[in-house]
């Protein structure tokens, strides 16, 4: 028998992938009549290395794009029918720690995340977000192509 999911994570990031993540999740909502959730993650850890003006330029673009990208989806939920999207974007650090708290604030069951190519250098040297939720969540975890 399938899993039944209730609370399912998005992760966007603008890319085709996460893109094709979040049609995943709203089928898998859908059918489980599940909420889903969009989230564009900033890293802010950079903020203090540049100065004022830069920074509120910056940061400008920084909302302006996570907007549009999150607009996107609420495009692409409205074109489906779905109503239960909630999405946000979350400020901080460190991304993985910023996932392992949304996902345990807000019961998440499913996290999918879109699939990146990697250059052999990044592989040897980085794990994927995906990674870093399955190793440290009782959540399942996706990874969409």
């Amino acid at each position: 028998m399938l899993e039944r999911y209730q609370n399912i994570l998005v992760e966007i990031d603008g890319s085709k992938q996460s893109y094709e993540a979040f049609r995943r999740a709203l089928e898998i909502a859908q059918r489980d009549q599940a909420k889903v959730y969009a989230v564009i993650i900033i890293n802010n850890s950079l903020s203090l290395l540049r100065t004022v003006a830069i920074n509120v330029a910056y940061d400008i673009n920084i909302q302006t794009n996570a907007q549009s990208n999150l607009d996107r989806c609420r495009v692409i939920a409205h074109n489906t029918g779905f109503k239960d999207l909630h999405t946000m974007i979350l400020e901080g650090r460190s991304k993985a720690t910023m996932l392992r708290d949304f996902i345990a604030d807000h019961d998440i069951d499913l996290f999918l995340a879109g699939s990146k190519r990697k250059q052999f250098l990044d592989l040897l040297f980085t794990d994927s977000i995906a990674t870093k939720v399955a190793n440290f969540t009782n959540c399942d975890v996706s990874i969409v192509k």
